[in-house]
């Protein structure tokens, strides 16, 4: 008989996904999200393995809107080719104002990180979209939208 023996970093990654998905199901106040659970949320996602990243790839559509929301707040602190195609589909397929603003704030801030002047892969439904709602929205909401389509929408 072979033991084999798992070190720490490997079982870390083995429950990287089931830690991350814990943490999003969670919650927890949103001063703690926004101050804390974030970088936790951060620092889970650097221990995916391809495995997890394919697990949420298809997994978060079949989330509750608070779950997904909070996984775009995360998604902006990982590797943007890893992380874009989620946030793309997010943009893509959900109409939840929270869902939209967190995928569009952390598309934001990937792009500024990894791709600066580069503009962003959205379709044109996604543009109508996003531009509708910043209609109805207060200037923060309308400046990361534009930011996100570079486009100025004002104050």
């Amino acid at each position: 008989m072979v033991l084999t023996l798992c070190r720490p970093k490997d079982m870390a990654a083995m429950y990287a996904f089931k830690e991350f998905d814990q943490l999003l199901r969670g919650g927890g106040l949103d001063d703690w999200w926004g101050d804390d659970g974030v970088l936790v949320g951060a620092e889970l996602l650097g221990q995916f393995s391809g495995d997890d990243w394919q697990t949420l790839g298809k997994q978060w559509s079949s989330q509750p809107d608070g779950w997904i929301a909070r996984c775009a707040d995360v998604l902006g602190n990982a590797e943007f080719d890893k992380a874009c195609p989620i946030l793309l589909a997010m943009l893509e397929t959900l109409e939840t104002r929270d869902v939209l603003l967190a995928a569009a704030g952390s598309m934001n801030a990937l792009v500024g990180k990894f791709r600066q002047g580069e503009p962003v892969p959205v379709n044109i439904e996604v543009r109508k979209k996003l531009l509708q709602m910043a209609d109805n929205e207060g200037i923060v909401t309308r400046m990361v939208i534009g930011d996100l389509l570079a486009e100025d929408l004002g104050g």
